[in-house]
């Protein structure tokens, strides 16, 4: 399945582009943003590029589903949302999400999730959609149960042992 820019009544999450690396910057150099990710924080708008390219790349490929979160009245990007790491039979994935402090606490990134697990589930026929998250990221772990997501606590992140893994089976979803 090709790529798709997904719209709301408050939102468009639109593919990445060379146009947003000032936003991007903002994003992902905001050490709030960054408190519980473990990547390395862009230094200058410039380390950006090289990030979007990959990532048109992964899309190209269909190896990710990745789009800015375009908030319709502001036309900044406020935040990211993805969907990768696939399952070698195409019957999982993982999401991912990051949004500037400015817009956290209004519904956005919910919004977004919604759409994004929307289209996981319908169009790309997902049957698992995990999320790893931080411990004690409050936010991200009431984001995640608000949206019907619940902790596997039998599955680790080989990679980040303060993360907890949470998933969403699509039957849940389409209940």
């Amino acid at each position: 399945m090709r790529y798709q820019e997904l719209y709301s009544s408050r939102l468009n999450l639109i593919k990445p582009s060379r146009l947003y690396t000032e936003d991007l910057f903002l994003i992902r150099s905001n050490h709030l943003v960054n408190k519980f990710i473990q990547r390395e924080k862009p230094k200058a708008k410039e380390d950006i590029i090289p990030f979007i390219d990959a990532i048109r790349t992964n899309i190209k490929s269909d190896k990710a589903y990745y789009w800015c979160i375009q908030e319709k009245n502001y036309k900044k990007i406020i935040g990211t949302i993805c969907l990768w790491n696939f399952s070698k039979d195409k019957k999982t994935a993982e999401i991912g999400y990051e949004l500037h402090p400015d817009f956290q606490n209004q519904g956005f990134m919910n919004e977004a999730v919604n759409m994004v697990m929307e289209f996981g589930f319908n169009v790309l026929q997902f049957l698992i959609i995990e999320a790893y998250t931080h411990k004690e990221n409050i936010s991200s772990i009431n984001l995640l149960k608000k949206n019907s997501y619940n902790q596997n606590i039998d599955k680790l992140d080989k990679h980040n042992p303060n993360n907890v893994v949470f998933e969403i089976k699509r039957d849940t979803f389409l209940s």
